[in-house]
């Protein structure tokens, strides 16, 4: 396999990647969001740096230039707009990050003008009214619609992925036929921290291997390096789905296996290194897979404490008692995941099993016993192992 060489220039900036935050609180105290709708947002602003819609950042574009960047996706079959069994798996979330990538350069190379981005309104759980039916939507649902016992597909992970972008894209070249068209990258950085986006997905179903330089960096020191992945293995619950020979209403044991892949997962384990001036590192990437380097300094201190926003005793899709718990994401650019502590009467805190990363502010406790109450804590560990204090307590009686 022919390796490809990517260069990002550290030093040349190109343009903003704006980030639109959605205010959850307001979607809350709105009346016309019920069940579903919140049950929905629930999920949306579960990962950091949630935004709105995918749009201009001036409502006031001409409008004319908005409809060519749209024709000018749809025409390279870039836009994702069919519905099929493809946007259960890492195609879409592929998908939708080489959209994100194209728009971005199209927008600012070709009209001059920057782009903000988030999550669309790929949302509508009307739209995949039964597990993994293969529409646009983020989250499936285990029960027919509308069921709120969801779980998130891979088009999920993608914006979870898109999140820890930072605010200025920075210059990639590549002298690869192919580069834009099959391959990409979305470079990003802030002061002291690079995030780079790179993905592949080409009508060719070619894997490539990407040796990736980065130079002149403006900032030095010991670095960790995470290296998070969507493809076939990772960050992909309609994967596993299949391996357990596609059920339509899974039992409570295959539920776990499944959610086990939901979350936006790393593809290797967190590694150090020393910044100079320059970064290099290869990645096998194979066909419909999204890869995000994020790289930031070492941290001697504690992440941002996650405080509680709701905890729901519920039934889930087969019949079980189950908890639904929310938490405010944390904010720190170097944050990990989250480890949920619970406990009863009868037995001290322990942690609860994260089926998989729980990078996401939501958990769905589904061990509990009708009739039991319990006590919830939550924390968050950043990339240097250090430790945020405890949320308070959540008192939850089944």
């Amino acid at each position: 396999m022919p390796e490809i060489i990517l260069n990002i220039d550290a030093s040349r900036s190109v343009g903003k990647f704006r980030h639109y935050f959605q205010d959850t609180g307001e979607i809350a105290a709105d009346s016309k969001y019920t069940g579903l709708d919140l049950r929905m947002y629930d999920y949306l602003s579960a990962f950091h740096n949630h935004c709105e819609d995918l749009k201009l950042h001036d409502p006031g574009d001409d409008k004319t230039i908005l409809d060519n960047i749209h024709n000018t996706l749809t025409e390279h079959k870039i836009r994702p707009t069919s519905e099929n069994e493809d946007c259960n798996t890492s195609y879409h979330a592929s998908a939708i990050c080489k959209m994100v990538s194209t728009y971005c350069e199209i927008a600012e190379s070709e009209h001059g003008i920057n782009l903000g981005v988030i999550a669309q309104d790929d949302c509508n759980l009307e739209q995949e009214p039964r597990l993994f039916a293969g529409s646009r939507s983020l989250l499936t649902p285990l029960a027919e619609y509308p069921s709120m016992d969801l779980l998130k597909k891979a088009s999920f992970n993608a914006y979870a992925l898109l999140s820890r972008l930072k605010n200025n894209i920075l210059a990639a070249s590549c002298n690869e036929e192919g580069f834009g068209s099959d391959f990409g990258a979305l470079p990003t950085t802030d002061s002291d921290c690079l995030s780079i986006m790179i993905w592949n997905l080409g009508e060719n179903e070619t894997d490539r291997v990407i040796d990736l330089s980065v130079n002149a960096i403006g900032f030095t020191g010991e670095y960790k390096v995470l290296h998070y992945r969507i493809d076939d293995k990772h960050s992909n619950s309609h994967a596993v789905w299949k391996h357990l020979g596609c059920p339509p209403k899974p039992d409570i044991n295959q539920i776990k296996q499944i959610r086990k892949h939901e979350n936006l997962s790393l593809f290797e384990s967190i590694s150090t290194v020393t910044i100079e001036s320059s970064f290099t590192k290869t990645l096998t990437m194979p066909h419909r897979s999204v890869s995000l380097l994020l790289i930031v300094p070492t941290n001697t201190k504690r992440p941002s404490a996650p405080h509680w926003i709701k905890g729901i005793p519920e039934t889930g899709c087969n019949e079980n008692h189950q908890v639904f718990l929310k938490w405010t994401p944390c904010p720190d650019k170097d944050f990990v995941y989250y480890r949920i502590w619970r406990k009863t009467k009868d037995t001290e805190y322990a942690v609860l099993p994260s089926r998989g990363l729980l990078g996401a502010s939501v958990y769905v406790d589904m061990d509990v016993i009708k009739g039991e109450t319990y006590i919830y804590r939550v924390d968050a560990i950043n990339a240097s192992k250090q430790l945020s204090g405890q949320s308070s307590n959540l008192k939850i009686t089944v």
